[in-house]
């Protein structure tokens, strides 16, 4: 494998309507968040479509149903402009429709990076969203990011990204510890007995291999930050063609797959359910610090008008 960050690792980073909005602050704290190491890689932004809310007991919409108020629908063209602006063209940008799903597709270069905006004109949902974003991404390896998780502490990405390279066939999905998923390990193993033995299977496959005390199972398929081989996503999409508008992949895959382990009728069924994604989860925060403060992800709340934190914003539909 080449160590050349632009040559192996595409970006896709969701966003859709909030109410800090036409604000670049959320999505800025993202990027923000990321490694100086990954500012060469390619980057695919896509911007979810929405309806109007007709519910007036819903007078801020209903966002993760991506059914917004009409005031934030008058704003989100800009906020589409200003994401655009932070990424200045070397040159005139090339656009497209996307033939499937009607997407404003805009490729642009922006120093040295390859950078596409794709702009939906209807409601996807996050996994349709990425489903599309995955046509424009021709590395092996990608980073899936919502608007909304920011790195606390940044993974060491370049083993990571090795770690894909080398154990394809063991390791295909990584996902970020969060403060909610601390002592994950334990406290998954101790609710079932399936879980237990696809964790301590984990342990056997990658012992004395790079990193291996820092990753473990992940029993499900989670949408907050990962990374993953390209091979293994576009797999996973072909076998999940009953995908709809507004489904989330922690929703209509992970609940699947994480039943599949818990559910199975032998320890090693429950192994081979495991492996068909090879889920893994970073178990990197401090163990000392009894809130986990120093976790690896952290979700972050919306600004509200005042410039306050308010409600914390939802996950891009």
């Amino acid at each position: 494998m080449s160590d050349s960050i632009e040559n192996n690792l595409t970006i896709i980073l969701t966003t859709s309507p909030t109410p800090s909005i036409p604000s670049t602050e959320l999505i800025c704290g993202v990027l923000g968040s990321l490694p100086p190491a990954l500012s060469s890689a390619a980057l695919v932004i896509t911007f979810d479509g929405f309806t109007i809310c007709q519910n007036d007991n819903y007078l801020d919409g209903r966002l993760k149903r991506g059914q917004i108020p009409l005031r934030m629908a008058e704003l989100y063209p800009e906020y589409v402009d200003n994401v655009k602006q932070l990424f200045p063209p070397a040159e005139r940008p090339s656009s497209l429709q996307d033939a499937k799903t009607d997407a404003l597709v805009t490729h642009v270069q922006h120093a040295g990076r390859s950078v596409t905006f794709v702009q939906h004109q209807r409601c996807q949902g996050f996994a349709l969203s990425v489903k599309t974003a995955l046509k424009y991404c021709t590395t092996p390896f990608l980073m899936v990011l919502q608007h909304d998780w920011v790195f606390e502490i940044v993974p060491p990405f370049q083993h990571l990204l090795r770690i894909l390279h080398d154990e394809q066939s063991d390791v295909a999905y990584i996902t970020f510890v969060a403060r909610h998923s601390k002592r994950y390990e334990h406290v998954r193993g101790n609710t079932n007995q399936r879980f237990r033995a696809v964790l301590d299977a984990a342990r056997t496959i990658r012992h004395g291999r790079q990193l291996d005390s820092d990753l473990v199972a992940c029993l499900h398929f989670y949408d907050r930050p990962h990374i993953a081989t390209a091979e293994r996503y576009r797999e996973i999409f072909e076998g999940n063609p009953q995908l709809r508008r507004g489904d989330f992949l922690e929703d209509a895959i992970g609940t699947k797959y994480s039943d599949a382990i818990g559910k199975a009728s032998s320890n090693e069924e429950a192994i081979q359910a495991w492996k068909k994604i090879g889920a893994w989860m970073t178990d990197d925060f401090d163990r000392d610090t009894a809130e986990g403060q120093n976790c690896g992800l952290h979700r972050r709340k919306y600004p509200s008008k005042s410039g306050r934190p308010s409600a914390e914003a939802p996950s891009p539909h």
